[in-house]
């Protein structure tokens, strides 16, 4: 099959879950089929890779436009053409370029457009009789404005954007023969928009690694993920100011260990002679070893928590609230609670108990490996692909 992906950034450095997400699936499925990839974003100071991994054959579609300009160029689209305006970030003229040209010179039997700010795109190839897979990875409406802690004038600037996401998504996901989410709760969000039986969830793989260290028998309790994030840096307050204090008046010399780069500075104020703050950290994998139970106390938030499967993977029982559990779902290795006030309990009990935190993280590990593969993410794509073909009329 010629398979033509557009992304909306390369599929490295592998720092987030969108470009991870890429990169594994180009890894399982170049071998297997003729796919073209079009990518966007470069920064201007990121080297391009001596080689071309994947066995792809690539087209940079060059950086977009950063900084001030950027930004206000951006807003001015956004103002005459009705679409939100990080739309933009991703909808670069040589993008639309390389993609035009694309489609017609590589005649692709399916396009698969990656990320939220490509589903404009879905058109251009439909008018063909090309049939567009579309994978936003989460819906738009529901991570809109949460990725970054925005200051008040950015927030007041982008009043109505969140409405334009929202007509977005009905205008042109419509367009797609299938919209592939990665956890249930995104799906939700979106099938009241779209024909039945169009959109898909496919959770996503994880790399298990190897078997972990002994269990740690300090009482250390910990979160990770990036900390600029909003969901993330509530999830951490939470911890910090509601969650160990009840903790550490049954178990006084528990502690608290948050985990991740690019900490706020109201994180990063959390910090104190109970309370460790690491920022970005050489070994994520290491540093999960380090805890006794992992907790994922987030209220708000979408797609599949990669940050839980990780601390599964590290042999970690998991305490999670429903937020945390999206695309993944109660079951081994996994302590669910209803709300935040579940989850002091929950941490008490587990850290009196060496036997059942010993348990309930082979239990976890063993799922991981069993269930949150990244073959079986790839080849959930690949049969997507193959039903979207099957419809398209000769």
């Amino acid at each position: 099959m010629r398979v033509l992906v557009v992304s909306a950034w390369p599929p490295w450095p592998r720092a987030d879950g969108a470009r991870l997400i890429l990169h594994h699936h180009l890894t399982e499925l170049a071998g297997r089929h003729e796919i073209t990839l079009i990518a966007g974003n470069r920064p201007l100071d990121e080297p391009l890779p001596d080689t071309v991994p994947y066995g792809v054959t690539l087209h940079w579609s060059g950086p977009r436009r950063r900084g001030p300009l950027g930004y206000a160029a951006r807003r001015a689209r956004s103002l005459t053409t009705g679409e939100p305006a990080d739309l933009f970030r991703h909808e670069t003229p040589a993008l639309l370029h390389d993609y035009e040209r694309a489609l017609g010179h590589e005649a692709p039997d399916v396009v698969h457009l990656m990320g939220a700010g490509t589903a404009r795109l879905a058109r251009a190839a439909v008018n063909r009789g090309i049939p567009v897979v579309h994978m936003p990875i989460d819906a738009w409406r529901l991570s809109y404005g949460i990725h970054e802690h925005r200051p008040w004038w950015r927030r007041a600037i982008e009043v109505g954007q969140h409405r334009k996401v929202m007509r977005h998504e009905a205008r042109h996901l419509s367009w797609c023969d299938a919209v592939v989410v990665v956890a249930e709760g995104d799906a939700a969000a979106l099938r009241p928009t779209l024909p039945a039986g169009r959109v898909h969830v496919v959770p996503n793989g994880i790399d298990p690694g190897p078997e972990p260290r002994p269990a740690v028998a300090e009482p250390v309790v910990g979160f990770h993920g990036v900390m600029c994030t909003d969901p993330n840096r509530r999830a951490a307050q939470t911890l910090a100011r509601t969650v160990l204090p009840a903790i550490r008046g049954a178990v006084p010399d528990a502690r608290l260990k948050l985990i991740g780069r690019d900490p706020t500075p109201d994180v990063c104020r959390l910090a104190s002679d109970v309370i460790e703050v690491t920022g970005a950290v050489p070994d994520v994998r290491r540093a999960l070893e380090s805890l006794a139970v992992y907790v994922c106390a987030m209220e708000r938030g979408s797609g599949l928590k990669n940050k839980v499967l990780e601390a599964m993977a590290a042999g970690l029982p998991v305490i999670a609230t429903p937020v945390g559990l999206d695309g993944i779902g109660a079951g081994p290795g996994i302590v669910s609670v209803d709300s935040v006030e579940e989850v002091a309990p929950a941490a008490i009990r587990l850290l009196a108990d060496a036997g059942e935190r010993s348990r309930l993280g082979r239990e976890g590990r063993a799922r991981v490996v069993r269930e949150f593969t990244w073959r079986r993410s790839a080849l959930a794509i690949e049969q997507i692909w193959e039903a979207a073909l099957a419809r398209t009329p000769e």
